[in-house]
């Protein structure tokens, strides 16, 4: 599948730069498949189940090619050449139905509808001002058909402080190991998030790359979150907060 819109290029240090290149094994401890199905069940749950599917910001295609197992058929966009690459490689050596570009989903054209949209991993935490996220939802909406179902999580400015939170966490995927210091600073009213990564990848313990990344992201209200979706074309049907972290997850119908 040909390129869609990619009209900046991350330059090496940019989020999703290197860090691309080994996100699998800085997240080799999440759970895809109970992601995967909570998204079936919800799915399945509808009248009409949906059959294709809309991957924003979809990363190195892990959920793409799950939900591609269960018998959907999906295309994922992602602005990460390098993350779209992997996760053209997964999909070709599962033989799974999953096709990816490379796309800002702020600016993109299919030319074609789904049945239902995803976006996971605080995508849309990444659309830092009003105009990011009316745009954003402005084409998925496009993308959809009348009924099709949006599904995104968001960190949530509920309960959170501002100022600078330390933390690490240490990866391992085979024999190669991804150590990760964070620094995350959050700013005051429009609740803003610089997440400056650190990152040191060994291989049979020896060091093969490190650098840092500066991620800037968005805090929510459910309450911005309901009116950005009204006002793109949007029936919210649930607006969620998660108990165990920050993050909240928003189910919409297309109007």
């Amino acid at each position: 599948m040909r390129d869609v819109v990619s009209p900046r290029r991350r330059e090496q240090g940019q989020p999703y730069g290197l860090y691309g290149r080994y996100y699998d094994t800085f997240y080799s401890w999440r759970d895809y498949e109970d992601t995967c199905q909570t998204l079936d069940t919800l799915f399945q749950n509808r009248s009409q189940p949906p059959r294709a599917l809309l991957d924003l910001g979809c990363g190195t295609g892990t959920h793409a090619v799950l939900l591609a197992k269960r018998g959907y058929s999906v295309v994922g966009l992602d602005e990460s050449k390098e993350m779209v690459r992997q996760a053209q490689e997964k999909a070709d050596r599962e033989r799974v139905d999953a096709r990816f570009a490379t796309a800002d989903i702020r600016r993109f054209q299919l030319h074609r509808t789904f049945d239902a949209a995803i976006s996971l991993f605080a995508t849309f935490s990444y659309m830092t001002t009003d105009e990011d996220v009316a745009n954003a939802l402005t084409h998925v909406r496009s993308h959809l058909k009348p009924g099709g179902l949006l599904f995104f999580d968001a960190w949530c400015s509920k309960g959170s402080e501002t100022g600078i939170k330390l933390g690490y966490r240490v990866a391992a995927e085979g024999q190669r190991r991804a150590i990760v210091f964070s620094e995350t600073e959050t700013s005051a009213a429009p609740r803003q998030v610089a997440l400056r990564l650190y990152c040191l990848i060994l291989d049979k313990n020896r060091v093969v790359s490190q650098f840092r990344e500066t991620h800037s992201l968005r805090l929510f209200a459910p309450d911005e979150i309901k009116r950005h979706l009204e006002e793109t074309g949007f029936r919210p049907l649930k607006i969620q907060l998660r108990n165990r972290d920050r993050n909240m997850d928003v189910v919409a119908e297309a109007i």
